[in-house]
């Protein structure tokens, strides 16, 4: 493929010893100046920014770096142009010695000259008394390949797996362009065709059985990557749906993801705590996520530097840390698989939890829980037949990536039904039963005009859903039962939550309110059995609360003591609501927000986004 390069064209005029000069391919022109002392020239640059017709300069580039070098290699001078869109800049060398001279320029993504290097190029030129003198200086792109990913794309007949085109430079560096310049193409449209067909994310679309190429070429450079998308019958040609089965889904773990349980019951781990701080391990940035607890005691949290990619493997035994795995991200989930599954906001990333090498990603994708078959059941925001972004409920293998089924119009609920039904959330505010083999929708749940769901569900034994709604013309948020089949069961009024109710072994709901009070709720009907409110001044809570083998309910609330945030963890009797002991988290705390989790020796695990660390509580 024939190479495009950014042309760069610079003039000078008559001058004594003088060189001056213009960039002309961002646009501009020059004109000849005196140097500023006799025998001696200067180099002047005109940019103008950005240049309409061609763009010669990559469009993603915030800043071009010129130095001037003489023959020896000697630098005479630095300058960095930052593109503010539009502009004119001038760049001036003076009291240059006649002699050879190298300009190179280099264009880069960030405003300080830094990131992977996006254009560069070099020129050298001899600057001689009483010379006009004529230099054009060739840009040319350091995209050295695109490569498409997932590598070896498939996927299903009427199914629809998302492709990411990443540009790199000869050493691997990922190359910032705009997404606008990436146009995709193929051969085959009747086996696989791009939708759409710009971008740097898009679907490969499942037409038929066979083989597509797929060509993807970043337009600035001209630069291309290719990938053959096989289609396959899959799971969704002939679906019959039914239930999910296998032995996979959840680690066994003692709290192998967010709720601990696909049900989403918060139940899990032993009993037996008293309430004495067994340790604090810090963390380099907050936290906003509950962790999770390996089989083998290791506990993964989010958080580091600011940067909720990072996820820190801690020793649960005394908090050490066993490792830290980079851009991974946040609501770590573990597979029986023995994969980690995380998202970094952009994508939902699968890895080796040892190493955190990436098995692959699903480009804009958050949480996700898994079944018993190994599919991972998680949302994104994709575009529909109408070309507008909606959230979009998709089956993927959980080993290999590929899209298995997909759902548009439902946003992942968080839960799964026994019988591996998916729970999801309309646009409507509504709750949506999906079929986990086919995607095919089983049924809707609507409350009544002007309720809207806020939660996705918990699930009970006797597969009863338990969800929060809020309403738009009134501040009455209540908690519904719905049964299997999607019709409700009943209803009652609660306290402000997003979250669902925690499930108890013997089917009690335990619900967690803005203001701190907790309440257990009968399933039959839901009728309060007790409450409890923390004491003292107003409290706040934010989370779910978490149920131990024995029953007891663990909690965090928090309120503000002298301008200062506090935080307390609290245990309660299960069947009587009655305080079995608190504990004030040390020093300045926020654990309000997020959920205990528990351990399988009873210790209580609690994530403090204010103070960055891990508070462990036996």
């Amino acid at each position: 493929m024939k190479r495009r390069d950014f042309v760069f064209v610079t003039l000078a005029a008559p001058a004594v010893a003088a060189f001056s000069g213009v960039l002309n391919g961002c646009g501009g022109s020059g004109s000849a100046e005196k140097p500023t002392s006799r025998g001696r020239g200067r180099f002047r640059m005109v940019f103008v920014w950005p240049e309409r017709k061609s763009r010669l300069v990559p469009a993603a580039s915030r800043a071009l770096k010129v130095t001037l070098a003489r023959g020896d290699g000697t630098i005479v001078g630095t300058r960095t142009i930052v593109f503010d869109d539009p502009q004119t800049s001038t760049v001036m060398f003076d009291d240059l010695v006649p002699g050879t001279v190298t300009l190179t320029a280099t264009a880069y993504p960030l405003a300080d000259g830094t990131g992977a290097a996006q254009a560069t190029g070099a020129v050298s030129t001899a600057i001689e008394a009483n010379q006009t003198t004529s230099v054009t200086l060739t840009m040319g792109s350091t995209i050295d390949r695109i490569e498409i990913t997932p590598p070896n794309p498939t996927v299903a007949v009427g199914a629809r797996l998302l492709l990411t085109a990443t540009p790199k430079d000869a050493a691997g560096n990922v190359i910032l362009c705009l997404a606008s310049s990436f146009s995709w193409t193929t051969g085959s449209a009747a086996i696989a065709a791009p939708f759409p067909d710009g971008g740097q994310v898009i679907n490969a679309e499942g037409a038929a059985v066979g083989a597509a190429g797929f060509t993807v070429t970043e337009r600035e450079s001209g630069k291309s990557g290719s990938a053959t998308v096989t289609v396959t019958a899959g799971d969704t040609e002939g679906c019959v749906p039914g239930p999910v089965t296998g032995t996979g889904g959840p680690a066994n773990a003692p709290w192998p993801m967010s709720g601990h349980d696909n049900a989403q019951t918060n139940r899990g781990g032993a009993g037996g705590a008293t309430g004495v701080l067994k340790w604090i391990a810090p963390l380099e940035g907050a936290s906003f996520d509950s962790a999770v607890i390996a089989a083998d005691g290791t506990l993964y949290i989010s958080g580091g530097n600011g940067d909720p990619r990072t996820v820190y493997a801690l020793n649960t035994a005394d908090g050490t840390r066993r490792r830290v795995l980079t851009d991974l991200g946040r609501f770590p989930l573990l597979g029986s698989n023995g994969l980690i599954y995380a998202s970094n906001g952009l994508a939902l990333i699968a890895a080796d939890p040892q190493t955190g090498t990436r098995r692959w990603s699903l480009s804009g994708a958050v949480f996700a829980v898994i079944g018993a078959d190994d599919t991972v059941y998680t949302s994104a925001s994709l575009q529909n037949a109408q070309g507008t972004l909606v959230n979009t409920l998709l089956g993927v293998d959980g080993l290999t990536g590929a899209t298995k089924w997909s759902l548009s119009g439902v946003a992942m609920g968080g839960s799964l039904g026994r019988d591996g039904t998916v729970y999801g959330l309309s646009a409507a505010g509504g709750l949506v039963a999906a079929d986990g083999r086919c995607g095919t929708i089983k049924w809707t749940f609507q409350p009544a005009a002007g309720i809207f769901i806020v939660s996705g569900p918990s699930v009970g034994e006797d597969g009863t859903l338990y969800v929060r709604t809020t309403a738009a013309a009134s501040a009455d948020p209540r908690l519904y039962a719905v049964n299997p089949d999607g019709t409700e069961k009943w209803n009652v009024s609660t306290g402000r939550a997003s979250s669902p109710p925690s499930l108890g072994v013997d089917g009690t709901l335990y619900g967690l309110a803005q203001e701190g009070k907790v309440t257990a709720y009968d399933p039959a009907g839901g009728a309060e059995k007790w409450s409890f409110t923390p004491p003292g001044a107003r409290s706040s809570a934010f989370g779910t609360p978490s149920i131990a083998s024995d029953g007891t309910v663990y909690f965090s609330a928090g309120r503000v003591e002298g301008g200062t945030p506090r935080s307390t963890l609290y245990a309660l009797n299960g069947a009587t609501g009655d305080l079995k002991w608190s504990f004030l988290v040390p020093d300045r705390a926020s654990t309000q927000f997020i959920s205990p989790v528990i351990g399988s020796d009873g210790t209580v695990y609690l994530s403090d986004d204010d103070g960055s660390r891990v508070i462990a509580v036996r």
